[in-house]
């Protein structure tokens, strides 16, 4: 009998063991990647998206809130940090984001990259914590495949110092509110990640299709306050220019260069019929593309039912997350670092009900394959990153065919809508 205790304070200290060295490992891992990436920053060509940000934070400690979207005001700015060479990407996100980076602009460039790093660092680390009750079946194979799946996405988003990590923070809390049958707080946090809206306007659409009013009251009632905000800090006149400004982003000839290297269905129907078929037939298939994927979660919900206490839930929950990211407008490969959600929830699911055999490894194999696919096409094809899509749509395939698998085995699901 006295076996047990000291059995369970072995297996304390082995758990706090193995989560130490995880933590150390993050941390040595973290500091040589900042490193790296800290050594390009003295190339002026070096782009990132973050010298944008921090152009438009100078703006505002400056007090040149309105000019935010002024072409030659950022200009001017950036030549004033950087000289004429820099390059000549603007400011194009929601003006209530510029908040974020009102602080950054007090600190000098390089530190204000490195801080802005280590926040979207810490910040992933939170969101992993608090995804973790529902990750209890991952072993050593499924955190490497995890790794592996989103380690280009998360390499491009702390080069670029880009702003993804705060949109999957956004997403995993939306999943934990809605496992805690919190529907209005989940709302709350999907319309915080706003400042992405081309991925949360779909979660949008799918949630009012399934009427789920209290999210679409919770996205809405954040995205109203976000406007108030927008509109106190730019004012009538900024915010004309940044509709303006979306409209011209909005067409069909906009980011030429660009959409080729998109991994959704916008950048798969270029790569496939640019240059074959007009802008407008262009349009048409990917209207006809978004069209049909959305359906597909919103029909998968109605068939299943809503139990937030089921697996099948969490699998429904990534279905959606994975169709939204291939029908948003604009994704590039730092996106993709949303798809560390539904992975990780789709690599406990089959770590559970297949422990051995090929089964668990044929769920994986599109989580493996986007890494190698990534750095080939980057490489020899012209970073045309849209022949991932097929890669992406096969995952969102393999979570589909395992929720009434999944249901099955919790019992059935609640048919009623509230």
């Amino acid at each position: 009998m006295s076996q047990a205790p000291e059995l369970s304070q072995a297996t304390e200290k082995t758990a706090l063991g193995e989560w130490i060295t995880f933590a150390l490992l993050a941390a040595f891992a973290a500091a040589l990647l900042i490193f790296a990436l800290l050594a390009h920053l003295d190339d002026p060509l070096y782009p990132t998206d973050l010298r944008a940000f921090y152009t438009v934070g100078t703006m505002l400690k400056h007090d040149l809130r309105c000019d935010v979207y002024t072409e030659s005001a950022q200009q001017a700015i950036k030549n004033s940090l950087w000289g004429p060479w820099t390059e000549r990407e603007n400011y194009t996100h929601p003006p209530f984001e510029s908040l974020l980076y009102w602080g950054l602009s007090y600190l000098p460039f390089r530190a204000a990259y490195v801080a802005w790093d280590l926040l979207n660092l810490v910040l992933l680390g939170w969101a992993l914590y608090l995804l973790k009750p529902y990750a209890a079946h991952l072993d050593t194979g499924s955190r490497l495949t995890l790794a592996l799946a989103v380690l280009c996405p998360l390499i491009s988003t702390l080069r670029e110092g880009q702003n993804l990590i705060l949109l999957v923070l956004s997403c995993v809390g939306a999943f934990v509110c809605l496992k805690n049958r919190r529907e209005v707080a989940a709302g709350c946090s999907l319309g915080a990640g706003l400042f992405r809206f081309q991925f949360v306007l779909p979660l949008l659409l799918i949630f009012a299709a399934l009427k789920k009013w209290k999210i679409v009251l919770g996205i809405v009632l954040v995205g109203a306050i976000l406007g108030l905000v927008s509109l106190a800090l730019v004012g009538w006149a900024g915010i004309r220019h940044y509709i303006a400004l979306l409209s011209a982003l909005s067409t069909s000839t906009a980011f030429p260069a660009l959409v080729p290297a998109m991994p959704n269905v916008r950048g798969f129907i270029n790569v496939l019929f640019a240059g074959r078929l007009g802008p407008h037939y262009l349009t048409l298939l990917e209207t006809a593309g978004l069209f049909v994927l959305l359906s597909w979660p919103i029909l998968e919900w109605r068939r299943r039912g809503w139990d937030p206490d089921g697996k099948a839930f969490d699998l429904l929950f990534s279905l959606s997350i994975v169709v939204c990211v291939m029908t948003s407008h604009h994704l590039l490969i730092n996106g993709l670092l949303l798809l560390i959600v539904p992975a990780l929830l789709l690599l406990d699911y089959a770590a559970a009900a297949y422990p051995s055999g090929l089964r668990r490894w044929r769920l994986a194999a599109p989580l493996l394959l986007l890494f190698p696919m990534t750095i080939f096409l980057n490489l020899e094809v012209e970073n045309r990153l849209g022949f991932l899509l097929p890669v992406i749509l096969w995952l969102a395939f393999a979570i589909s065919e395992e929720i009434p698998k999944a249901q099955k085995q919790t019992g059935g699901g609640e048919r009623g809508r509230s």
